[in-house]
């Protein structure tokens, strides 16, 4: 899959624009060059909220592999991160009308 592009003037967006909405809790983008406001949807931020808890669900299998929480914890720090930092491949915007 491809970044987004603008649903007005088919500009595409930048992957640091995309990074930012969903760090600052999935805030509209406005398009560079036309200016128009972009809107999160809603089923894919619910997807990125629940690709980051997964790994909550496996905090006992995953104790069972790394033994300690410290590594529990670096270790869904580094998932947090790569799910993120992929999101703008897959997260989709729409315009209200």
């Amino acid at each position: 899959m491809f970044i987004q592009r603008c649903k007005n003037c088919s500009k595409e967006f930048q992957w640091k624009t995309i990074i930012n909405s969903i760090w600052s809790g999935y805030k509209p983008i406005e398009c560079d060059n036309c200016k128009s406001k972009h809107y999160p949807k809603f089923i894919y931020r619910f997807i990125v909220a629940l690709s980051i808890a997964l790994p909550i669900f496996f905090s006992q299998f995953l104790y069972g592999i790394f033994k300690t929480y410290l590594f529990i914890i670096l270790a869904y720090i580094i998932w947090v991160l790569v799910v993120v930092s992929i999101a703008p491949f897959y997260f989709r915007y729409y315009i209200k009308d």
